[in-house]
């Protein structure tokens, strides 16, 4: 493998494939594998593709190159990457020699390291067997996922390996769900080319690739995406990259709208956020638990009351809005949820709570909505 291509374009495709790692005993898992060739088709006849897998995500940019030789090999991403940094601007020279070690080098700066097979990096899946497939704005998407990513980083990080956003498209308009024990969502309009005949289109966007998604789509919002589903997995092609997701099935979520459909949730009332947030501002930060319990009751002059679940330290009223129940029920849950899911809403919010069970609602006028988990029933 012999080959030269641009050090800034070499560097942006191979930050790309900082995917974080999740097997560190496997050796191939932490390289990134390179595949020069002349016949592939995208940018160009020339080009080098990067693979990189953690066993869960796998990043293949595809970028422009002048190749001399065919060939590939993978290498240690961290290594490659911090040699690559510190080279100046200008055409790199890289190239495999017979004894299996890797030169990359530009004018008088030289890095040499010893190489894998190729091969020992997993492949993805075929993009050409995808079951659908899926093209939108980048722009719709970054809106509704940023929505939750809040969420997902603030509320749901020590929650099961089911955290992530799951996407949703039926009939152009796009769902982002994220689910793990408390349940949020976000729904907007989108115009989306969709292969799927009128079925719906869901996957699973998991937490841990929400920063790539971002940095991808990031650089270009203008552009429209596409995204490949399959049977264990889905791809995101932006920018002759791609992004392969392998994620566990849907399993109980498979339909969301199932879900909330047997909550069943009354309206309550319509609290103002701002009002709110400050008053659970003050409860937390005159607490000494960080996660302590609140409970909230609704009184028949249109106001509802933010005191400890078991102390009497704090006590505060706020005014609420657009009271439809004749019931005043008192309910308990965790502050900190709360006000997270109070700060992913961006305005006022309906409180819903269901006949049975032990969940809180909180809607939005513009599509958001959040599901918490009350420590106990509501009592009325």
């Amino acid at each position: 493998m012999k080959l030269t291509i641009n050090r800034d374009t070499f560097l942006k495709a191979v930050t790309q494939c900082n995917i974080p790692l999740v097997n560190v005993g496997n050796k191939a898992l932490a390289c990134v594998a390179l595949t020069a060739a002349k016949d592939l088709k995208s940018p160009g006849p020339d080009s080098l593709a990067l693979r990189s897998v953690n066993g869960l995500i796998c990043m293949e940019p595809l970028v422009l190159c002048k190749v001399h030789e065919e060939g590939d090999c993978a290498v240690d991403f961290k290594l490659l990457r911090d040699a690559v940094a510190t080279m100046p601007s200008g055409d790199l020279s890289i190239e495999l020699t017979r004894k299996g070690k890797i030169v990359v080098s530009l004018g008088t700066r030289r890095w040499t390291r010893d190489t894998i097979l190729a091969k020992d990096v997993p492949q993805s899946a075929d993009p050409n067997g995808a079951d659908m497939i899926m093209k939108l704005g980048a722009r719709a998407l970054l809106e509704c996922v940023s929505r939750l990513e809040y969420v997902v980083d603030n509320v749901m990080k020590h929650e099961t390996a089911r955290q992530g956003v799951y996407l949703d498209v039926l009939e152009n308009e796009l769902t982002a769900v994220a689910i793990g024990e408390h349940v949020f969502g976000y729904n907007q309009p989108i115009d989306a080319q969709c292969s799927s005949d009128g079925k719906p289109v869901r996957m699973l966007l998991p937490s841990y690739a929400l920063k790539q998604i971002r940095e991808i789509a990031t650089e270009n919002e203008a552009a429209v995406l596409e995204i490949r589903t399959q049977e264990k997995a889905w791809s995101w092609v932006h920018d002759s990259s791609t992004l392969l997701c392998f994620v566990p099935p849907f399993g109980e979520f498979t339909d969301w709208r199932h879900y909330f459909a047997q909550i069943r949730p009354n309206p309550i009332c319509r609290i103002p956020r701002l009002a709110m947030l400050e008053s659970l501002n003050a409860f937390i930060s005159t607490s000494s638990n960080p996660f302590a319990l609140m409970t909230l009751t609704l009184f028949e002059d249109s106001s509802l009351s933010v005191e400890p679940a078991q102390d009497d330290y704090f006590q505060d009223r706020i005014p609420v809005m657009d009271v439809v129940t004749k019931e005043f029920p008192k309910f308990t849950l965790q502050a900190q949820y709360l006000r997270s899911t109070l700060k992913a809403a961006g305005s006022d919010v309906v409180l819903s709570l269901p006949d049975v069970g032990n969940i809180a609602v909180l809607t939005t006028d513009d599509g958001f909505y959040g599901g918490i988990m009350l420590a106990s029933p509501p009592q009325r």
